[in-house]
């Protein structure tokens, strides 16, 4: 009898209890090490997609005086004539810089499932969830093409419907009644896209989280989606006007520190100003990532969507 109860594990005790985590910890590990590795490779990303581009003007301004700050003279004329004498070198970079975007776009889904992944704390290792978010790379990527399928079909419809509406409205309308109401599909339309980019984030977790294949994952989405409408919208509103206010003040200080002037305190101000603006940016987005982890761990536990998981053993969330 103890044999089989020692082997049995379900029959076994339960595990001791891990020490509590600071307050300060948990933060780290949900928020702001998530934020920091998309912020990370977004960064990178930038950098290396901009790199011909700082080249090309460098190149022009090489010989100033005064450095690239004409570049950010008050109209951008002094811009605009670098920009077109840089136009040809631009131009033949701009191919092999299109698929490094691209390429670094797909490869993005990998700090975005760990991001995923560790907006909760599930105990698992920074390692072992990067490890996670690769082995989920092909369904995230599957995801990822739905979604975009999904946005330019309510592109399409919304953006051709709405200037034949416009135009048959303002002949059995004012023009003003037609112009709002015009206006009032063109919003539909963006909530229609909304809602898409809220259920892709819900299957992301879904997959992340519980193993689930795409499809799985997606019915996931639209049942968490359609059962609290209200709190998902109002936290992905919240967290997206957050992100316009902040680079809208970011904007504001860097017209302040003007780069024009001479100082390379000037420079090194913009710079942080801008990085640490991308930094909370992605912090925002781990805000809303989370609320969204938790609102499919608590469909996952109400219908009880019971699929197995093809190569990876389903991580248990508390629902909420």
């Amino acid at each position: 009898m103890t044999g089989a109860a020692t082997s049995d594990p379900d029959m076994s005790s339960p595990p001791i209890s891990s020490p509590p985590i600071s307050s300060q910890a948990l933060f780290c590990r949900q928020l702001l090490l998530p934020a920091a590795v998309l912020w990370g490779y977004r960064a990178s990303l930038a950098a290396l997609a901009t790199l011909p581009l700082s080249a090309a003007l460098a190149s022009t301004t090489a010989h100033s005086p005064t450095g690239d700050r004409p570049l950010f003279a008050p109209g951008g004329n002094y811009l605009l004539e670098t920009l077109r004498l840089v136009k040809t070198p631009l131009m033949a970079a701009s191919y092999a810089q299109l698929w490094l975007v691209v390429g670094g776009v797909v490869l993005g889904l990998i700090p975005l499932g760990f991001a995923v992944a560790s907006v909760l704390d599930n105990g698992r290792s920074a390692s072992k969830r990067f490890v996670d978010a690769i082995r989920h790379f092909p369904r995230l990527l599957l995801l990822q093409f739905t979604s975009i399928a999904a946005y330019m079909a309510v592109v399409y419809v919304f953006g051709s419907l709405s200037a034949k509406l416009r135009d048959a409205l303002r002949n059995t309308l004012p023009i003003s009644q037609a112009d709002i109401t015009t206006a009032t599909f063109v919003l539909l339309g963006a909530l229609m896209a909304l809602a898409v980019g809220m259920t892709h984030d819900l299957a992301r977790a879904g997959v992340v989280h519980h193993g689930h294949t795409a499809k799985a994952s997606l019915r996931l989405g639209i049942y968490a989606l359609g059962s609290r409408l209200v709190w998902l919208v109002g936290l992905r509103l919240l967290t997206l006007f957050g992100g316009a206010l902040l680079v809208a003040v970011t904007a504001a200080l860097v017209t302040k520190i003007d780069v024009h002037q001479s100082g390379v305190w000037r420079v090194i101000a913009v710079a942080l100003t801008h990085q640490v603006t991308l930094l909370l940016v992605a912090g925002l987005q781990c805000v809303w990532l989370r609320g969204v982890v938790l609102t499919a761990a608590a469909e996952y536990a109400r219908h009880h969507i019971s699929e197995p998981p093809r190569s990876v053993v389903a991580t248990p969330l508390p629902s909420s």
